[in-house]
């Protein structure tokens, strides 16, 4: 029978390892969890539905020549419901005619004369203090940029102002010393005011970032 070796007084034997089972320096990190796949899902489903949603398409009415005084006149609310102005879009070019019969003010917005910033103030001011419509005719052209510059150039954001209507509580700011007393505060009167209205007058179909602005009423062929 051989001898046995003695092992050294001391020495230990090694603990045994599982097999397959390796130690890492990344070992202690958590994965994540279920939670954080479905937050990752969520926002990349929102970010989705931000590119592929539709933008906001303009409020279009459809109607016969006949019927825009009594639309305009609005008595159904239909128009005070969008919370915009209308925008008459008449290829014919009918509407200019029967807007001009109908009274107010009429601006022909490719006219140096009618552009003027004077004139502009004017007939706005009396517009608002009669209440009245104020029509700019665009005729064949989108002239909403350059009449905006004019607006502004009597007061910074006055076109801003009459888009929100806001210009119904601020209008004493479009009145100078030399419109005299038919113009001072006490004259306008809240049920006289309250019947103004802001009209486009157009031959196109506006860009949708115009279009979005206004109700559009569109006079049929």
């Amino acid at each position: 029978m051989p001898p046995k070796v003695a092992g050294k007084k001391g020495e230990k034997k090694a603990a045994p390892t599982r097999a397959g089972k390796k130690s890492t320096a990344g070992s202690s990190q958590k994965k994540a969890g279920p939670s954080a796949s479905k937050d990752t899902k969520d926002v990349t489903d929102k970010l989705a539905n931000l590119t592929t949603a539709e933008p906001p398409k303009p409020v279009i009415m459809e109607i016969e020549l006949k019927d825009l005084a009594a639309v305009l006149k609005d008595d159904d609310g239909k128009i005070k419901s969008t919370g915009k102005w209308p925008m008459i879009v008449d290829g014919g070019g009918r509407a200019a005619v029967f807007l001009r019969y109908q009274g107010g003010n009429c601006l022909d917005a490719i006219s140096p004369a009618d552009m003027q910033a004077e004139s502009i103030r004017k007939r706005l001011i009396g517009s608002i203090r009669y209440g009245n419509n104020f029509t700019l005719d665009f005729g064949d052209s989108d002239m909403f940029n350059s009449c905006k510059d004019r607006f502004d150039e009597i007061n910074k954001d006055l076109m801003n102002d009459v888009l929100d209507k806001s210009i119904l509580q601020k209008y004493e700011y479009l009145i100078t010393d030399e419109d005299g007393p038919d113009y001072e505060k006490d004259k306008f009167l809240p049920h006289v005011t309250c019947n103004f209205q802001f009209i486009i007058l157009s031959k196109i179909d506006p860009a949708q970032e115009l279009g979005n602005k206004f109700c559009i009423i569109k006079i049929k062929e």
